[in-house]
């Protein structure tokens, strides 16, 4: 470099301490165009000489040259001082991992913050959040009915004790409450699936609500679906007529009490059989409980399992685990293949289990028990099925038609 050169740039402070990812200094005479990596997004020490250098090299129309120095072109690189100044519009890459020419010159290198992600997906997180959702909507429902029971019912509880009365019974007597119990359950089911629809997968990626809605639940349908899930309820009808049947004679001596899971619509009377039956249990329960179960839980599950590999979350755990143990790190990385490698299955697996127990009323009975292993078989079908075939209505369908069933069957029972 000549002497011109070295005299203009001799205000310039040699920068005394790099920063840790920088490249090492190296002498200006000895330093060559080749030896200054241009790769979009890399952090790496240019000297101050050199900038006015490399924009007046061959390199001049490399973008990724402009990109290095915070410049937008040539044109803005006339003098020293000119090419030292920070980019008016930084990229985020520059925010995050070059210095500013400022604080090159005053020695102090900021530090560095690690940027988060924006999360456009929906996953463990929010299914627990949605989770603890239903069950304060569930304690508040129970509050309620057991205020309507002491209230309204002095001797509701002294009945139920005496076992001249059940709490099924109790409810029936105001079948208004059962339905707006019902309805603030279906609400708050929505109310999630609408929450991730909004702030994580869907419009925040500019796409409007409702094409955002049905893609993410799975809404789609083709006239086969039909047939898909008549096909379905069948063979699930007949499994459990089996079932309640065979093991009666098998095994005289258990309980079957409640393996109907009919009760509460058995003290219905009148025209809020058929609201409250056919109207919320055959047709409106069903479509909430696929959207929620099979879409919201399972699609969440399956993303949760999918990303297990990237999840931050999930990244600061490994690194805890490494610094307490090596072993313990190992059992987490070893979960995070196992469960990308068999992320269906468990997305499958688990939301079938959830559906099974959310159909538990709380007796001990065998038959109670066995409501949550037929249901949750149930939930293994249609969640296969929806899984398969990427649509959520042939489960729709079959769960539909099979609620429809046994309470047609249950309506020729009470009248004969």
């Amino acid at each position: 470099m000549s002497d011109k050169s070295e005299s203009d740039n001799s205000h310039i402070p040699e920068p005394e301490e790099l920063h840790p990812l920088d490249a090492p200094e190296v002498a200006d005479e000895e330093m060559s165009h080749s030896e200054i990596p241009l790769v979009k997004g890399e952090s790496t020490y240019v000297h101050p000489a050199k900038k006015v250098d490399l924009l007046n090299s061959e390199n001049t129309d490399s973008k990724d040259s402009y990109e290095l120095l915070g410049a937008a072109g040539p044109q803005e690189a006339k003098s020293p001082s000119e090419s030292l100044a920070a980019p008016s519009v930084p990229t985020l890459t520059a925010v995050a991992a070059v210095p500013t020419a400022e604080a090159t010159l005053s020695g102090k290198i900021p530090k560095r913050k690690r940027l988060a992600p924006v999360k456009t997906y929906w996953g463990g997180t929010a299914i627990l959040s949605s989770a603890v959702v239903f069950l304060v909507i569930q304690i508040i429902i129970a509050v309620v009915l057991v205020s309507y029971i002491l209230f309204a019912q002095p001797n509701g509880l002294v009945d139920i004790q005496n076992g001249t009365s059940d709490v099924n019974a109790i409810i029936a007597g105001v079948p208004l409450l059962l339905v707006l119990s019902q309805a603030t359950m279906y609400l708050g089911w929505l109310g999630s699936m609408w929450w991730v629809t909004k702030y994580r997968s869907g419009v925040q990626l500019g796409r409007k609500f409702w094409t955002a809605f049905r893609e993410n639940f799975w809404i789609k349908f083709k006239k086969r679906d039909l047939l898909i899930g008549a096909g379905i309820a069948a063979v699930m009808m007949g499994f459990q007529l089996v079932v309640l049947n065979v093991l009666p004679s098998l095994f005289p001596q258990i309980n079957m009490e409640g393996a109907g899971n009919t009760s509460t619509f058995e003290a219905l009377d009148g025209v809020w059989f058929f609201i409250i039956a056919f109207g919320i249990g055959s047709i409106i329960g069903p479509i909430c409980e696929e959207l929620f179960f099979r879409g919201f839980i399972m699609r969440g599950l399956l993303n949760h399992f999918s990303f297990s590999k990237e999840s931050r979350n999930i990244d600061d755990f490994e690194n805890e685990a490494g610094k307490r143990s090596f072993m313990l790190k190992n059992v987490v990385v070893s979960y995070r293949d196992w469960a990308s490698k068999h992320r269906s299955a468990l997305a499958i697996i688990i939301s079938s289990i959830f559906f099974g127990f959310m159909h538990f009323q709380g007796s001990e009975t065998f038959g109670q028990w066995l409501v949550v292993i037929v249901t949750g078989t149930l939930g293994l079908v249609l969640g296969f099925t929806t899984l398969k075939l990427q649509r959520i209505l042939p489960a729709m369908v079959a769960h539909i038609l099979y609620n429809t069933t046994s309470f047609v069957l249950l309506l020729v029972t009470m009248n004969s």
